[in-house]
Formats: structure tokens, C-alpha cells, sequence
């Protein structure tokens, strides 16, 4: 008679990448009872692919609002929601999704076995809005005991040091299974425009493109973002004359972005270097990695400790730097090695790392050793 599995409740407001959150949650389901509570969604995902056995999804399904007044009253309702539930349901561990009102959930039910998760320090061109966004995060850390990290600096950042910590190593899993070959330069990026500079790299690639007349190269480009964001890239595109050769592809849903994974052997990682970028956990990368994508990528902190001459060149957050990028790829072209890219990718593997790490620290948080 197999034993009565741990029940897991992840308590979180808006999902954001499903593919991140929805994979590593599945990989704990031989191991835990797990259950979602999420009130809205950036993006639409399909409840059929991601509710499995022991894998559950309690999906609100309430519009995202705008604006401090309204997101907060929707927040106020979410959490009214999860406390009616948690009074009728028993778990042995609720992860809490940080957010403004989560606060709310250890004041009205505090006799219960929380554990907050915050991956990332707030991330916007505003260093105002993100120091008002950092700041109601160090609030809300106030009400937790435990909280899992994204990264170490973020326990210095928030000053946590007589909390107890966790840092999670999750990985992600692969998008595509096929070998790739590296006789020419196909690009591909995939992600949110908003405040990444996507531009910049088609004009580095244009800048490339004036040295090496007639070069065999593509870019694709999937992730959308607002529509400033959106009509730069499209002008930028056109003022260089690459429509031919950067295709801007909008949103693709996560169903569907194995074909580029498959089709494409340079994965792009740019984020401006700036502050608030700097120690954001590398996942873009993993993804490429893991999918034995070689990357070309900005020299943020985080990106410095895992890209090394097999998996990458790390490069300047400019037009010229993605262009000497793209001269470098050039240059080593024939000497990339996918398998090699692969074998290497092991420690960002999302079910070596739930095996090794994550059930091991769900465990802990459980049983409270």
C-alpha cells in the first residue's frame, strides 16, 4: 500500500510563463499532491495539458486590472477566496507567491506552514516605481518565516538575514530534441519586449550585415509587449531593410514554440546591464541551453557565471556589442558543438534538478528539519 502523499498548495495571483511554473510543478507530482490557486493569467494556457494526476489548477479566471486601486481590491477578493479555502482544505506546505496583499493570508490564517517565494527584485526602466515595488516587497517578507530565493544577492538586497532562506535550483526544461548544426547563423529570441531593447539587436544585426554582404542568416523574434515596444521593433526592422530576414513573430504559444526551438541554433539572452537586471536568474538561457542552442547573451552578473566559450559569447547591451556577437559566432562557427552544448546544460536540466534538489528542500519545508 503506497503511503498518503504530502499536499502542496501554491498560492499564486497571476500566472505569468506557464511553461516555467506549470513543468516544474508536474516534475514534483510523482513525489506530492500539488494544487494551484490562480486568480488571472498573463497569457492563455490550457488547463487540459496541465491539470494531471496530482497536479491540480483552481483557475479564478478574473480579468488582470490596472492601476494601484483596482489590482489591489482584486488582490483583497483573491485572498478572501484562498482563506474560505484554506479553512475547508488541509496542507503540509503553502507557498505563497509574493504579492502586494499576500501579507494578508499569515495575519488571517497564521496557524499553517508557510513558505514565500520570490524569485526576483522588481524589474523596470522606473528606479522610482522599483524602489516602491522592492519596498512592498520587503513588507510583505515581514509576515514569513521561510522564504525561497531566486539568487543569494537577493538575501543582502532585502536585507533576510534572520530568515530562513532557501535557494532554488529549478532548471527548465528542453524545447526541442534536435541536433543542430552549425554551418549558418540562425537567431532566435524569445521573451517580452517591455524594457529588454529588442531593437538594439536587429540594429547590431544590420551594423553585421554591412561587413558581410549576402550572409546566410536569419532572426526570429517571439514575445510581444506594449505597443510602443512592438512598433519600434517593427520600424527598426524596416528603416534597415531586414524584412526578409528578421521575422517578428508576436505571442506563440508555448505549445508551439518547439518549431523554433528545432529551427533555430543561436539563441538571443539580451537585457539592458542595468541594476535591476543584473542578479535576475538566468532562466532564457537554460531554455536555450538545455535545447543545445549556442546563446549570445549581455554580461550581467548572472549571465557571467554560466556562459563560457562552448555555450555562448557574452557581449555589451548595444547595438555594436550584438554585432561583435554575431562577428565572434561567425568566427567559431564550425568549431560549436550541440552535444557538447547539451552534455554541459545537466545542472540547468529541470528534472535532474527537482530530483536532486527541489523534492529534497520540499521535504525540508515540510517537515520542518
Amino acid at each position: 500500500m503506497s503511503k498518503e502523499k504530502k499536499k502542496i498548495v501554491i498560492i499564486k495571483p497571476t500566472m505569468t510563463i506557464p511553461r516555467y511554473h506549470f513543468n516544474r510543478t508536474l516534475e514534483l507530482a510523482d513525489e506530492f499532491e500539488i494544487t494551484y490557486i490562480i486568480n488571472s493569467a498573463m497569457v492563455p494556457f490550457s488547463l487540459e495539458k496541465f491539470c494531471q494526476k496530482n497536479h491540480n489548477i483552481i483557475f479564478l479566471n478574473k480579468p488582470l486590472k490596472k492601476g494601484f486601486i483596482k489590482t489591489t481590491l482584486a488582490l483583497i477578493k483573491y485572498y478572501c477566496f484562498v482563506i474560505k479555502y484554506l479553512n475547508n482544505h488541509n496542507f503540509n506546505l503553502i507557498v505563497v507567491d509574493i504579492s502586494r496583499m499576500c501579507f494578508l493570508l499569515p495575519i488571517f490564517k497564521g496557524k499553517n506552514n508557510y513558505v514565500l517565494q520570490m524569485y526576483t527584485s522588481s524589474v523596470g526602466k522606473s528606479k522610482f516605481k522599483n524602489l516602491v515595488f522592492d519596498i512592498e516587497k520587503k513588507f510583505n517578507t515581514l509576515f514569513f518565516k521561510k522564504i525561497l530565493l531566486g539568487t543569494e544577492w537577493m538575501i543582502r538586497e532585502f536585507n533576510l538575514y534572520k530568515k530562513d532562506n532557501y535557494i532554488v535550483k529549478w532548471g527548465t526544461k528542453a524545447l526541442s530534441e534536435t541536433p543542430k548544426l552549425f554551418n549558418s547563423i540562425r537567431l532566435l529570441y524569445v521573451g517580452t519586449l517591455n524594457n529588454r531593447d529588442i531593437y538594439k539587436t536587429v540594429e547590431g544585426l544590420s551594423i553585421f550585415l554591412n561587413n558581410y554582404k549576402g550572409y546566410d542568416i536569419s532572426y526570429d523574434i517571439v514575445g510581444t509587449g506594449n505597443n510602443f515596444e512592438i512598433l519600434r521593433l517593427v520600424d527598426t526592422i524596416k528603416s534597415n531593410k531586414l524584412e526578409n530576414i528578421v521575422h517578428y513573430h508576436g505571442f506563440v504559444s508555448d505549445d508551439k514554440l518547439p518549431y523554433f526551438f528545432d529551427k533555430c541554433n543561436v539563441g538571443v539572452a539580451y537585457v539592458p546591464i542595468k541594476d535591476y537586471y543584473n542578479n535576475v536568474v538566468a532562466t532564457k538561457l537554460y531554455e536555450y541551453f538545455v535545447s543545445g542552442l549556442f546563446s549570445i547573451a549581455t554580461k550581467t552578473e548572472e549571465n557571467i557565471k554560466i556562459v563560457d566559450s562552448t555555450n555562448g559569447v557574452l557581449i555589451d547591451d548595444s547595438a555594436e556589442g550584438f554585432s561583435y556577437g554575431l562577428e565572434y559566432i561567425n568566427s567559431t562557427l564550425t568549431k560549436i558543438d550541440s552535444q557538447q552544448i547539451l552534455k554541459a546544460s545537466e545542472p540547468f536540466n529541470l528534472r535532474t534538478n527537482a530530483k536532486k534538489h527541489m523534492i529534497p528542500l520540499y521535504y525540508k519545508l515540510i517537515n520542518g528539519d
